[in-house]
């Protein structure tokens, strides 16, 4: 009797879909766990960069060597794991489990286009950051370098460049404030042209005009004190 009720079970349709979908779901349990253990070890590396980076804000000696060696950690750890990641995200699946990883590609995103900018004084296009990170740009690739992580990075970056101007000063900089100034409004400018919806990427955009504000007023205060940006110093946003 008890035999004949566990074969009408297996053979119940509804409990065979059932197990279908447990079996479904332990699969997608399985795979956020993975991606969970390699942005883990992605947020470890970006929090070692920060840490090197906002040594920048103090304006000694030594920078060159700290961007060296923000350099290394970018092409022999954070790529290695970008790779594992890739490799456990099929093309078709990238924005099922983008909510697992976005947040520290943006970071990521942010480091990059921070270092960049403090080497050569330019904005850093999203090929070249796709480049960095060895990924791709084209959706139709597979994983990639989402539009809207790059510029939640940028935003990051303004922010970080507003409070690096004010520090700059400190230290008796009274140029990089005029230089910071121009990229923000450059930035801005170009943010401006985009037709951004009322969710996440807009609302953080909105929190750009402070920063902006930030950079003015530091330029303002250098200007009544009679500093003003050489004619021959070109604009960090050039």
């Amino acid at each position: 009797m008890v035999d004949a009720v566990s074969s009408l079970n297996m053979t119940n349709p509804v409990d065979a879909m059932f197990e279908t979908f447990r079996e479904l779901v332990e699969k997608d349990r399985i795979l956020k766990d993975k991606i969970a253990e390699v942005t883990h070890g992605m947020e470890y590396w970006t929090s070692r960069i920060v840490a090197i980076l906002q040594k920048t804000h103090t304006f000694k000696d030594g920078q060159d060597a700290d961007l060296r060696e923000v350099q290394n950690i970018l092409q022999n750890e954070v790529r290695q794991h970008l790779v594992k990641l890739a490799a456990l995200i099929s093309p078709v699946s990238y924005y099922r489990y983008h909510d697992n990883f976005r947040f520290i590609i943006q970071k990521l995103c942010f480091v990059v286009t921070y270092a960049h900018f403090l080497q050569h004084g330019i904005l850093l296009s999203r090929d070249k950051v796709a480049e960095i990170f060895n990924i791709k740009v084209d959706p139709a690739m597979g994983f990639h370098l989402d539009v809207e992580d790059y510029l939640f990075g940028l935003l990051q970056l303004a922010n970080e460049l507003s409070r690096f101007s004010i520090n700059a000063v400190v230290v008796g900089n009274s140029i990089l404030p005029f230089k910071i100034a121009d990229f923000l409004y450059d930035l801005d400018a170009k943010f401006r042209l985009l037709n951004l919806k009322n969710d996440g990427l807009r609302r953080r955009y909105d929190a750009l005009k402070y920063d902006v504000q930030r950079a003015e007023q530091v330029v303002y205060d250098l200007t009544i004190r009679g500093l003003k940006r050489p004619a021959d110093e070109k604009s960090f946003s050039g």
